[in-house]
């Protein structure tokens, strides 16, 4: 598993080889606005405070954005039996697994291999507030020739847009779908957008028919 966000990389770590340290840091934390606003000036001093309070300031935030205090008329937040039963399953799966902190055109090139297989979630290009803009196409261009001279597979997710579909629409698999937005749970009508799931044609033969 590999991301840039130090802090991610620093609370898989924690997740990894401190789970029971995390939640004891987790477990009177009062889900206030105060809270919340302590929790983004004062983001810790060691491993564990610092992954205790990005969680929290994350869980406790509007779309899990760490930037604003969320609050819902149509339902409450995630209790606290269920942030200790996620983080013990993550616990779990990140048993055994690599946590890197790499640029992706250092990181595919050491792990590739005849055999492998990348899950890829690159910047979008269009929208949807998902880092939008912190690439350019140049970027977008870069990533899809490096991924079609890797010997292992690869799954990449992506918005649906003009650009993603001509980078990819020859030799590749793009499945269509739609999700809601976090926006749409304060919206009686909802807002949902495209996504799309590109794969090249070696996994769609791993793939089960139909």
């Amino acid at each position: 598993v590999n991301d840039l966000d130090e802090r991610l990389v620093t609370f898989y770590r924690v997740v990894q080889h401190h789970p029971q340290a995390l939640l004891d840091e987790l477990t009177w934390l009062p889900r206030s606005r105060a809270t919340f606003e302590e929790l983004l000036a004062q983001p810790g001093v060691t491993d564990i405070q610092r992954a205790a309070r990005w969680f929290a300031a994350n869980k406790l935030s509007f779309a899990s954005k760490g930037e604003h205090f969320g609050t819902s008329f149509v339902r409450p937040g995630a209790s606290r039996e269920r942030w200790h039963a996620g983080i013990f399953d993550l616990h779990e799966r990140l048993d055994r697994v690599y946590i890197e902190r790499l640029d992706w055109r250092e990181l595919l090139p050491r792990y590739d291999r005849p055999g492998a297989l990348f899950y890829v979630d690159p910047p979008y290009t269009a929208g949807h507030q998902y880092d939008v803009g912190a690439w350019g196409e140049e970027d977008h261009v870069a990533l899809r020739d490096a991924l079609f001279a890797l010997e292992g597979a690869w799954v990449l997710s992506y918005d649906d847009s003009e650009l993603v579909r001509d980078l990819y629409g020859e030799g590749c698999t793009i499945r269509s779908m739609t999700r809601s937005t976090s926006m749409a749970n304060r919206s009686k009508t909802g807002v949902r957008f495209g996504e799309v799931v590109i794969t090249p044609r070696k996994v769609d033969a791993m793939l089960p028919a139909g």
